[in-house]
């Protein structure tokens, strides 16, 4: 999932846990999310699965598979982001 984030515009957060934020036109963004990386996340599901979800502003559970699979890529996010009005098409960032 890391290296799915950081494909993808999100760059790791100095520090001992996994945190990463979300950059847009070079400019940091207020979507971030943490991956555990303990031996019990190996997959993630159920309350993880949805707290993962909500932190990169999914949906639908299968836009965070495909993402995560990196089928589904920067641009297509960006759009996905734009399409809920997290991201202004014109560049700007609402939140």
């Amino acid at each position: 999932m890391m290296s799915s984030l950081e494909k993808k515009g999100f760059v790791k957060r100095d520090g001992d846990h996994h945190f990463f934020d979300f950059f847009y036109k070079g400019q940091k963004t207020r979507i971030s999310t943490k991956i555990s990386h303990g031996s019990d996340y190996k997959q993630y599901r159920g309350k993880l699965f949805n707290l993962v979800k909500k932190q990169l502003k999914f949906v639908k559970n299968i836009d965070l598979v495909n993402f995560a699979k990196c089928t589904l890529g920067e641009d297509e996010y960006i759009k996905i982001l734009q399409d809920q009005g997290i991201l202004s098409k014109d560049d700007q960032e609402k939140l």
